[in-house]
């Protein structure tokens, strides 16, 4: 808008020069005029903001739609995932649709005015050739009479531009509010297709794209890594016994209060069910076994309240495996559970590796 200010300025003041003097000459004709004759870079910049609106239009139809359900998936991030794609999907689409058509809108925009400043250039460079050819006085006073009729026409088609470039301006908020609203709804779609609702944790898909960058880290940095399911025991009689809603209530708390102490750069995830997962990257079976008897020792002495009674949590059972260097990710998820089965036919609460080791009585301390 400073640059169409400036532009009506130096029209009004052009007209004005040529009116108030009687007999201009060429080098006053020529400081007159001489901010409209120097429009290329402008013209070509104004030219390709149709090829920047383009590009945008084709990068937005590459956004990626939310992703479907998958069959491998357990049955509780399959009602999640159906859940996003009922609230979202269709917004998301009208949304997409939306700012595709105001995207070509807005093209279309560009494109008319990238047109009249071409052709008011055209308009200006042919004033100039008119001022260079001049040779005598009387051309001189038949020029400035023709300038005058040219100057009024310019400062229409002014109007004109301005007007065009107003709403320009106005399409190109539109279009900015619109992705960004459409951004915010992609990335929390992306957020909740990660997140188990219940527990506010990384769900079992989020767990299996951490573990297999940490394998792939482990395994250049040469470092240890261990990996843990956990499976809260007799959860099924907690269910029974108290309601579906006392065993929610105790996954939150265990999400809260018992796995919140693992390191901050350690995972845990709701990998099903009861079932949790735990991520300990940088970990050997020293600090694994410590890191699992604090889980234990809090385990047992953290309560909930469920109507007014004083609920202890359900003990757990632990596989733990460490990463072996070359080994695929499915061949260490076998090998903890395993790890996690051995331990339940144990007895349960128990902490487990994947094979045996010497001081199982330090692990499963009482």
């Amino acid at each position: 808008m400073i640059e169409l200010i400036s532009l009506n300025s130096y029209l009004e003041n052009a007209a004005n020069l040529i009116i108030d003097v009687s007999e201009p000459n060429e080098e006053m004709l020529r400081e007159a005029l001489s901010p409209f004759v120097n429009d290329d870079d402008e013209t070509r910049e104004k030219s390709n903001s149709h090829q920047i609106i383009s590009s945008e239009n084709a990068r937005l139809r590459e956004v990626p739609s939310p992703t479907h359900p998958q069959e491998t998936e357990n049955n509780s991030e399959a009602e999640a995932e159906q859940r996003v794609d009922s609230l979202y999907r269709r917004r998301l689409n009208k949304q997409q649709h939306d700012m595709l058509a105001l995207h070509a809108k807005l093209a279309r925009k560009v494109g008319a005015v990238s047109e009249k400043m071409v052709k008011f250039g055209v308009l200006l460079e042919s004033s100039l050739t008119k001022l260079r050819k001049l040779t005598e006085k009387s051309d001189i006073k038949a020029l400035q009479l023709q300038l005058i009729d040219d100057i009024q026409g310019y400062l229409g088609e002014h109007g004109t531009l301005s007007a065009m470039l107003q709403e320009t301006q106005s399409l190109l908020e539109v279009v900015d509010t619109g992705s960004r609203k459409l951004t915010e709804e992609l990335d929390q779609v992306r957020v909740l297709s990660l997140t188990d609702e219940l527990t506010g944790l990384s769900n079992r898909r989020a767990f299996l794209r951490r573990l297999d960058d940490e394998i792939d880290r482990a395994q250049r940095d040469k470092t240890p890594l261990t990996v843990a399911l956990i499976d809260l025991d007799h959860f099924k009689e907690v269910n029974d016994t108290y309601g579906h809603h006392v065993g929610d209530e105790m996954l939150r708390t265990y999400a809260k209060e018992i796995l919140s102490i693992f390191r901050r750069y350690d995972m845990v995830a709701r990998y099903g069910g009861e079932e949790f997962a735990v991520l300990l990257p940088n970990t050997d079976r020293e600090g694994a076994v410590r890191a699992f008897i604090k889980i234990q020792n809090k385990t047992r002495e953290t309560f909930f309240i469920s109507e007014g009674d004083n609920i202890p949590v359900s003990t757990f059972s632990a596989g733990l495996a460490i990463y072996k260097p070359g080994e695929l990710l499915d061949s260490l998820i076998e090998r903890v559970d395993k790890a996690l089965y051995k331990a339940k036919r144990a007895g349960r609460d128990r902490i487990e590796f994947d094979s045996d080791i010497q001081d199982d009585a330090v692990i499963n301390n009482r």
